[in-house]
């Protein structure tokens, strides 16, 4: 119940009340004086902190000063005939010994709780042998007042009720459904309790007791509001969460789907504004459902554009209006349900090219313009909706990390794998959302086709990957390409002949190859050597399938792009098939040095 809403005031006016001491001068001088003693003001007033204007005590509460009682005390003892009402005083005065006294004036009773209030005013004064003495006494109030405000709520929610007022052992009615708009009033110092009693207009009784101040001021006064604890009703509330798909069985969404349980203590008819939210962690509504209709439930609407929802715990409340009375969540929060959402399901499809699969589709033409050490174009599709996918609140539920059997991955939204190893290797993706998984795999043909190799800077031998082989003696030569062949009269420093890497092709397929040579000196005389080509898995023996001659030419030692002979050839390779390259080791002596290189490898789809 919220009960405990206590405004307090303070009592405004000034006590004109001259400091009491119980040991005040109390020497008596021989003979007699007289005290002439008025009544003075009556303070009404009260101050409070709920309001900025004074508060005045109801008019039939504030007494007249012919209801006070007047008491002359010297030390601890009342003077004979006192106390004694302030209408019996004479004009002629009071006769007292010479003397200190204390004068006090009153009127009610100073019970620990009571219906009607307490006044009192004191002062001290001194009576002189033959003298008269005059006091005038202001009195103000002593004890606390204590006031209800009762909501319309508790007037409309309750049959019947009571507030009670209690100290000490004490204790008084200060309200109920017939009268609320009286008033109490507490001896000062004294602690408050109040104690709500009622039922409600569904029959059932609710009591609670709380304090209001452990030690109230006199002068002071105490608003108390009392506020019904409107009923919170269990509808026994329960929510099913299913992620959903389209006729496409692509992964749309999330539904949620209430349903209630037994309705039959609920009063219906009085329930409107009946609103369910479901929020997730950060507090944001995800989903929202109002209704006044109970006997169907339905799927509850999507809220702040989160169509899907998330791995986590969600939490479902409830608000409705009863009787024209609103129950927020707060109030409905002991009844708030944790829903949990499933783990999506979902699969997904890894695809790429090589320059093989573009050959098989596309052509020669198409495939001769891609990599042929490489996999690309690498996409993974899902069957999750796009709508989900480019939703910016899902951009951190999904990744897809990608990986080669023979070594790699890379998590790139769009990656490609270059200078591989030539063969099959299979890809896999490995695609996670929202705590669930889903793999693809599919193999790609890394044949080396296209392959275009330039060895004017660099040696054909420095690829470790896929390498070349070379049979006898050769040697790079900057800017000249690979010697295969160099000799001085019969003086032959270096004679071999070469493989290309092996071509890795799933079946036979036609190709063409290029390759550019030269046979130069630094000498005179044209001589030609011929100059082999061909194609095999096999590397015993030079491959002869093609004969080139070609002229020795006088270039110093440095012949021209366009000197080199371009050798070409059309043919079919299978699995493992290389290119060769040799020469017939003819020697033409011309006194001087004399060089058969290469500088080129092209090798293409046809």
């Amino acid at each position: 119940m919220r009960y405990i809403k206590v405004f307090y005031t303070g009592l405004i006016g000034l006590l004109l009340v001259a400091c009491t001491n119980d040991t005040f001068d109390s020497e008596n001088g021989e003979g007699t004086g007289y005290l002439r003693l008025a009544l003075g003001s009556i303070d009404v007033e009260l101050s409070s902190t709920s309001r900025a204007e004074t508060v005045s005590l109801p008019t039939d509460l504030i007494p007249q000063t012919t209801d006070f009682m007047i008491d002359i005390r010297q030390g601890n003892s009342s003077v004979e005939g006192f106390p004694k009402k302030y209408s019996e005083l004479t004009e002629e005065g009071i006769e007292l010994m010479a003397g200190g006294y204390t004068v006090t004036a009153y009127c009610g009773e100073n019970e620990p709780i009571q219906d009607t209030p307490y006044f009192s005013g004191s002062s001290t004064v001194q009576i002189y042998p033959g003298k008269p003495t005059e006091a005038t006494i202001n009195a103000s109030l002593a004890n606390a007042m204590l006031v209800p405000s009762v909501s319309e709520s508790l007037q409309n929610h309750y049959s019947a009720w009571t507030l009670t007022i209690k100290s000490g052992d004490s204790s008084i009615k200060l309200a109920d459904n017939e009268n609320a708009d009286g008033c109490l009033f507490v001896q000062a110092g004294q602690p408050v309790n109040a104690v709500f009693g009622g039922t409600n207009i569904l029959g059932h009784e609710n009591s609670h007791e709380w304090t209001i101040i452990s030690s109230v001021a006199a002068k002071t006064q105490y608003v108390i509001q009392c506020d019904p604890d409107i009923p919170v009703f269990s509808f026994g509330l329960n929510a099913v969460a299913e992620h959903t798909t389209d006729q496409s069985g692509y992964l749309n969404g999330t539904k949620v789907s209430l349903s209630f349980g037994d309705l039959s203590n609920v009063p219906l008819s009085l329930i409107s504004n009946w609103k369910a939210t479901l929020v997730n962690a950060t507090g944001e509504i995800v989903r929202s459902y109002t209704t006044n209709n109970f006997t169907n439930t339905g799927e509850m609407t999507i809220e702040n554009d989160w169509s899907y929802l998330p791995q986590g715990n969600y939490t479902l409340r409830y608000s409705y209006t009863i009787d024209g009375n609103e129950v927020s969540e707060e109030a409905t929060a002991i009844e708030a349900k944790t829903v949990t959402m499933p783990l999506p399901t979902f699969e997904a499809a890894v695809s790429a090219q090589t320059s093989y699969s573009v050959y098989t589709s596309q052509g020669a033409t198409a495939a001769n313009e891609t990599d042929g050490s490489g996999i690309f174009d690498i996409t993974t599709t899902t069957n999750i909706s796009p709508e989900i996918l480019n939703n910016e609140k899902y951009s951190d539920l999904f990744s897809v990390t990608y990986s080669l059997s023979s070594g790699g991955s890379s998590t790139e939204e769009s990656p490609v794998f270059q200078n591989l190893q030539w063969g099959t290797h299979k890809l896999t993706a490995f695609a996670l959302f929202d705590g669930n998984n889903a793999t693809s795999s599919v193999d790609c043909e890394v044949t080396g086709i296209p392959y275009k190799g330039d060895y004017t800077n660099h040696s054909p031998f420095d690829d470790t990957v896929n390498p070349w082989i070379c049979v006898g003696s050769g040697e790079y030569w900057n800017n000249h390409g690979y010697i295969l062949f160099q000799y001085y009269f019969s003086d032959i420093k270096y004679n071999s002949y070469v493989f290309s890497p092996a071509f890795q092709v799933p079946e036979m397929i036609n190709i063409s190859y290029s390759t550019k040579a030269a046979y130069f000196t630094g000498g005179i005389s044209n001589p030609s050597i011929d100059v082999y080509t061909g194609v095999s898995d096999k590397t015993d023996n030079p491959i002869k399938d093609k004969t080139t001659s070609i002229k020795r030419i006088n270039s110093n030692q440095n012949p021209k792009d366009n000197q080199f002979t371009i050798i070409s050839d059309n043919t079919s390779i299978g699995d493992n098939y290389r290119i060769c390259i040799s020469h017939n080791s003819k020697v033409e002596s011309n006194w001087a040095t004399n060089w058969l290189t290469f500088k080129s490898l092209e090798v293409l789809y046809r």
